[in-house]
C-alpha cells in the first residue's frame, strides 16, 4: 500500500486548454451501434480548440461507410474514415490506431492524443480533470485516469461499471495531494479508452506496452490499455488513478465516463454495473489496521520459521 502526499492542492493547478486533438475510434461495423457513435461524436468538438477524429472500421461497403459519415458531417469536426487492409484476424482492428497516431505523431501541432472504443461517451468536464490530474500526478509517474458508469432501465442513477464490489479507500494505492483531495489506484484500472499528451505518447510508441502481446486483458481490451501496465511504480497495480474529493468521500464527477450501451446495467445476470458509484467507495479504517496486523503476523511467522531452521 502507498500513501504518498504532497502539499500543491487540486485547485491550484490551471486549467491548461487543449490545443489540438487526434481522437481515434474503433468501430466495428454493426447498424445498431450507429447510435452509440453518433452520441460521442456529438461532444467531439467541445474537447479541444482543433479536432481531428479518424474512424477505423471493418466495413468497406459504400452504403455502410455512407452511414459513417452522415453523421460525422454533424459533429463539426474534420475527420477521415479508414478501413484497413491485410489484418490478419478481426480481433487486431483497434490495434490500427497506433499506426495513426505514429504518423500524426510527426507533426508538431498536435498536443493530445485519444483512443476510443466507440460506445464511450468523453466530455469537456473529462479533458479538465485529466488535465489537472496529469499535472498533479506526472511527478510520481503515473497518470489520471476515467471511470466508466452506466445508467439501469428508466433510471438515472449511476452504476460502476468496472467495479462488482466497493472498495475500501484505505486499503488501494494512493496519492495524497491534500486534506481533501486524492487519486487513488482501483482494482480494475480497466476504462476503454486513454488520453494521451505528446511525452506519453512517444512513451507508449517507443516502449513494450505498443505491443499486441504486451498487458493483462484480451488482445482488444489491451489496444486501450495504453500505459496502463508499463513502468508501473513500487507500491501500485497499474499507472492509472482516478480522482477523490476526501471530504464528500465520492469519486471525482470529472473521472465519470458514460459506457452508452449500458449493457451490464441492463443484463440481471452480469455482475458488473450493480452498485451505485456513489456508494462504491468504503473508509472503514479498521479494516486496514486488521491487514496490517495481518501483515505483521505473517511476517513474524515466518521469521520464527526461518529462525527454527537455524
Amino acid at each position: 500500500m502507498c500513501g504518498l502526499k504532497i502539499s500543491m492542492g487540486v485547485n491550484q493547478v490551471e486549467n491548461l486548454p487543449l490545443e489540438k486533438l487526434l481522437i481515434c475510434v474503433t468501430f466495428h461495423y454493426v447498424d445498431s451501434r450507429l447510435q452509440y457513435l453518433e452520441k460521442i461524436s456529438h461532444f467531439f468538438s467541445s474537447l479541444a480548440q482543433e479536432v481531428v477524429a479518424v474512424i477505423i472500421t471493418n466495413t468497406v461497403q459504400q452504403a455502410e461507410l455512407d452511414r459513417i459519415h452522415t453523421l460525422l458531417k454533424k459533429a463539426n469536426i474534420e475527420y477521415e474514415v479508414i478501413s484497413p487492409s491485410y489484418l490478419g484476424h478481426s480481433f487486431l482492428l483497434p490495434w490500427t490506431h497506433l499506426g495513426i497516431f505514429r504518423e500524426r505523431f510527426l507533426d508538431k501541432s498536435f498536443s493530445h492524443f485519444l483512443y476510443l472504443e466507440d460506445d464511450i461517451c468523453i466530455e469537456s468536464k473529462n479533458i479538465q480533470y485529466w488535465l489537472r490530474g496529469r499535472k498533479l500526478l506526472k511527478p510520481f509517474g503515473l497518470i489520471p485516469s476515467f471511470f466508466r458508469y452506466e445508467y439501469p432501465l428508466h433510471e438515472k442513477t449511476k452504476l460502476a461499471t468496472d467495479l462488482v464490489r466497493r472498495v475500501n479507500f484505505y486499503l488501494m494505492p494512493k496519492i495524497l495531494i491534500s486534506s481533501s483531495y486524492a487519486f487513488i489506484n482501483l482494482p480494475n484500472a480497466y476504462q476503454a479508452c486513454y488520453l494521451m499528451d505528446r511525452e506519453l505518447l512517444s512513451e507508449h510508441l517507443q516502449g513494450e506496452s505498443s505491443h499486441p502481446d504486451f498487458g493483462r486483458w484480451d488482445v482488444r481490451a489491451r489496444a486501450a490499455s495504453g500505459l496502463t501496465f508499463a513502468n508501473v511504480p513500487k507500491g501500485f497495480w497499474s499507472r492509472n488513478l482516478v480522482g477523490v474529493h476526501l471530504l464528500e468521500r465520492q469519486i471525482d464527477s470529472g473521472a465519470f465516463i458514460h459506457h452508452v450501451p449500458n449493457n451490464y446495467a441492463l443484463d440481471k445476470h452480469a455482475p458488473n454495473a450493480k452498485i451505485p458509484v456513489m456508494q462504491i467507495l468504503q473508509f472503514d479504517w479498521y479494516l486496514m489496521v486488521f491487514a496490517k496486523l495481518q501483515k505483521a503476523y505473517l511476517t513474524l511467522k515466518k521469521l520464527i520459521k526461518l529462525k527454527k531452521k537455524r
